[in-house]
């Protein structure tokens, strides 16, 4: 890039990095000093060094809300990831894909009372639509937000669901920026479809994916966050 391209760059990069430095790494740094002090939030502050740390390793709640989140991270990031990708090379195959991509991406931006409270009604162990519909086709009704057996189940397919328009809408543009110039080598050496999915699809987007995949596993662990708040 010349001189000028660089300036340009740099004016429009700045109110972003500006808002970076201010709202995250600041506060990130200003967390990690808190972290090694003992403080309720007013008065004077006394530095205990990693006791804070002790403490939490040694209290079971910890490990619960660990051990929750790793659960709930195997349950949704790989199933999310891999459901969106099969969407996306569907609907790349078919007609009026902005509307199914409109379609997909609807709940991604719908606010998360209104989604909260859209599952809450379907999950209901006495009045829910689920459990009517297993009712009238004989079989059992469970507590899907009750019972610890399976209400972790409930929250990932809530989450899958929620955020499957999203991972599916950049794995889309991924795919509708490959070169046709690819799949037409691919055929040229005989390649399967298989292995032009292969070769072409998870090849040529791998840092779409990359940035789906860190993304992903920024929500599980600020549920972590708010679980030990």
């Amino acid at each position: 890039m010349n001189k000028r391209t660089t300036k340009w760059a740099w004016l429009f990069l700045t109110p972003q990095l500006v808002g970076l430095i201010i709202f995250s790494l600041i506060p990130v740094a200003i967390a990690i000093g808190l972290s090694f002090m003992s403080w309720d939030g007013f008065g004077a502050r006394t530095f205990v060094g990693i006791q804070n740390y002790i403490n939490q390793f040694a209290n079971p709640d910890f490990w619960t809300a660990t051990y929750n989140t790793l659960l709930y991270t195997l349950l949704t990031v790989p199933i999310g990831l891999s459901l969106a990708l099969v969407l996306a090379v569907a609907l790349n195959k078919r007609t009026g894909k902005n509307v199914y991509r409109l379609f997909f991406f609807m709940p991604v931006v719908t606010s998360s009372v209104s989604v909260s409270v859209m599952w809450m009604w379907i999950l209901n162990g006495d009045i829910g639509i689920l459990n009517q519909v297993l009712g009238m086709i004989g079989m059992q009704r469970p507590n899907w937000l009750t019972d610890t057996r399976i209400v972790m189940l409930s929250i990932a397919v809530l989450s899958i669901w929620w955020q499957l328009g999203y991972n599916m809408v950049i794995f889309l543009a991924g795919i509708q920026n490959i070169s046709k110039s690819y799949y037409e080598a691919a055929q040229m050496d005989g390649a399967s479809k298989v292995q032009q999915f292969l070769r072409s699809h998870c090849q040529c987007f791998l840092q779409r994916r990359f940035f789906c995949l860190l993304w992903r596993l920024s929500v599980p662990s600020k549920c972590l966050t708010k679980r030990l708040s």
